[in-house]
């Protein structure tokens, strides 16, 4: 069978018969491959650029496959809260509050409150807690800081700055009852009159053998108690205790005679009472001591002792005196 009529047959069954040849041989003729797209161009007028940005007129961009993008990384979730110890309570936001109150008074300023309010009751109430000498400092003190916020201490009203002095009078007292003793002044001398009035002996003055020796002591906080005299008559009274104790150069202990006790004793004590019809605030000690027989360098140790305190409260003073012709 020949070309010319195989064509025939092929173009008859494909109903293209009919058709003029020059159709025909485009229907035969190979068609070229379909190129690959090229990269999308991006030009300087459709891109959005940032303030000061360039960018060349023939920018090629290439746009990457969809398939080939990365899905968002998931946000990290934080850690998981460390769990609670054994007998720790657990927290309730719901119970606790967010916004915390003013804190309670204390005792004391609520004892501070109820006297500046009248009520004095409550006041003392309030005070219980504390031992009961600082009660009676405290129940002293509310008045005074009562008294204090509208006295006028310029000098115009002397007589409520004089009611004020008398109430810190009191208080100071009281503090006094607990505070230690001391000696705050202790010189020899020649001759006493009364409380910060005497004739002291000048420097480098030398006793003589055997003689009698005087120390002015001045006493600072000492006991004033309330005392019944035997004839009925209120007054105050200021004990003390103390002891007399000579030393040589050597710090040998030099013995003094005691006249209660007709023998030589290390230290030699005594005891001092007395009886005033006010307390008193200034206080002193007029104390007589023998002088030793030899010459030399010696020293006095002066101790007082309160024996109306509860708790020990002593004083001790030391002063250097010589012995010569």
């Amino acid at each position: 069978m020949t070309f010319a009529r195989w064509q025939g047959l092929l173009l008859t069954a494909l109903g293209l018969a009919g058709l003029p040849a020059c159709q025909l041989a485009r229907f035969f003729r190979a068609e070229p491959p379909v190129p690959p797209p090229a990269p999308a161009t991006v030009s300087s007028e459709s891109r959005t650029l940032a303030p000061g940005q360039r960018i060349p007129k023939s920018e090629v961009v290439a746009v990457a496959p969809i398939e080939t993008m990365k899905p968002m990384e998931p946000a990290i979730a934080p850690p998981p809260p460390a769990p609670a110890k054994s007998g720790d309570p657990m927290p309730n936001p719901l119970l606790e509050p967010t916004i915390r109150g003013p804190r309670p008074d204390t005792p004391l300023v609520a004892a501070l409150r109820a006297h500046l309010d009248n009520q004095f009751a409550s006041a003392v109430g309030h005070l219980k807690g504390f031992e009961r000498p600082n009660q009676e400092l405290l129940l002293l003190l509310l008045p005074i800081l009562d008294a204090a916020r509208h006295t006028d201490l310029t000098g115009r009203d002397p007589r409520a700055a004089n009611l004020l002095m008398k109430q810190l009078e009191s208080a100071i007292e009281v503090a006094a009852k607990s505070a230690p003793l001391e000696i705050t002044q202790a010189e020899f001398v020649h001759r006493v009159v009364q409380y910060g009035v005497f004739d002291p002996l000048p420097a480098g003055h030398r006793f003589l053998p055997g003689g009698v020796g005087v120390l002015y002591a001045e006493i600072d906080r000492v006991p004033v108690l309330p005392a019944t005299q035997t004839n009925g008559e209120h007054r105050f009274v200021t004990r003390l205790d103390g002891t007399i104790q000579l030393r040589d150069a050597n710090g040998r202990t030099v013995e003094l005679y005691d006249p209660e006790k007709n023998r030589m004793v290390p230290e030699l004590p005594f005891a001092r009472a007395d009886f005033t019809r006010s307390p008193v605030r200034d206080f002193f000690l007029k104390v007589e001591f023998p002088i030793p027989d030899k010459p030399g360098r010696y020293s006095l140790a002066l101790e007082i002792r309160d024996p109306t305190a509860q708790a020990e409260r002593r004083a001790r003073k030391v002063v250097e005196f010589q012995v010569g012709p």
